[in-house]
């Protein structure tokens, strides 16, 4: 069994109201990964929506990550859970489906 941990990325700035959930098993490294799509120039993903939303407003440095609880389990059941947190909150900034 893996420990998965989902999260919410969102503006520091409350009218900024975008956000996103993801889910990682290394949350330290999935910051690092988001500071880099959103910072560097030389990122290949720098172009999706939520590395635009990002730098559009404010930069990395107003954005924060927000635990919103763990789970251990298979991928499936992470993926399961993400899919329920992303019907629930519905956040403008996913835009593919965990699961397929």
């Amino acid at each position: 069994m893996t420990t998965y941990t989902f999260y919410s990325l969102c503006c520091k700035s409350r009218d900024i109201t975008d956000f996103y959930i993801g889910s990682t098993t290394n949350i330290k490294n999935r910051k690092t990964q988001h500071k880099f799509h959103s910072t560097s120039p030389n990122s290949l993903k720098r172009h999706q929506l939520k590395y635009q939303c990002i730098i559009n407003n404010g930069g990395y440095e107003n954005w924060e990550i927000i635990e919103l609880g763990s789970l251990e389990g298979s991928i499936r059941d992470a993926y399961h859970h993400e899919s329920h947190l992303i019907a629930s909150f519905n956040p403008s900034l996913n835009i593919r489906k965990p699961i397929k």
